[in-house]
């Protein structure tokens, strides 16, 4: 789920009701739904009010300068 469509998640209805769909057809369906771009912590209080298991993003580590020093630091 792109971070754009939550940061807008409770100003706009049509985002609102696009995002609940979409998750509703997600949880019938057993998909698990990643919430990306999450960049701050107002977005990540938004993403834990949604039923969103995982999420990515800036708010849990900047991101790394390549897969190669992504491998090495684990």
């Amino acid at each position: 789920m792109a971070g754009g469509l939550i940061r807008h998640y409770d100003e706009q209805d049509a985002v609102r009701e696009y995002v609940d769909y979409l998750l509703g057809l997600c949880q019938q369906h057993g998909v698990n739904v990643i919430a990306e771009h999450v960049e701050d912590e107002t977005l990540l209080e938004r993403v834990k009010r949604l039923p969103i298991r995982y999420a990515q993003g800036y708010v849990f580590s900047p991101p790394m300068a390549n897969v190669r020093t992504a491998q090495q630091s684990h």
